[in-house]
């Protein structure tokens, strides 16, 4: 859905535009539920969201490991922000 608006994603997603936002952003923590609706919005396989990942992408010092925290360093990782 190439163009696409954080508006119209989050409305196709049934979420929260904010929510979207802040989960685009790496600032939200989004249930596996809607990283499946944001991915069937986005037509790409949830696994693409987070393909090439792992625990040595993210920062040491956060114990706790997000859907958020894969799609940042995703983002990251592309060079992309």
């Amino acid at each position: 859905m190439d163009g696409a608006t954080q508006e119209k994603v989050a409305q196709l997603a049934g979420i929260d535009q904010t929510n979207y936002g802040d989960i685009e952003r790496g600032f939200g923590n989004p249930t596996f539920e809607t990283l499946l609706r944001i991915a069937a919005v986005l037509q790409v396989s949830a696994s693409s969201l987070i393909e090439g990942l792992s625990r040595a992408d993210l920062p040491d010092d956060d114990p706790e490991l997000t859907v958020a925290d894969f799609i940042e360093a995703r983002r990251r990782q592309r060079g992309t922000r």
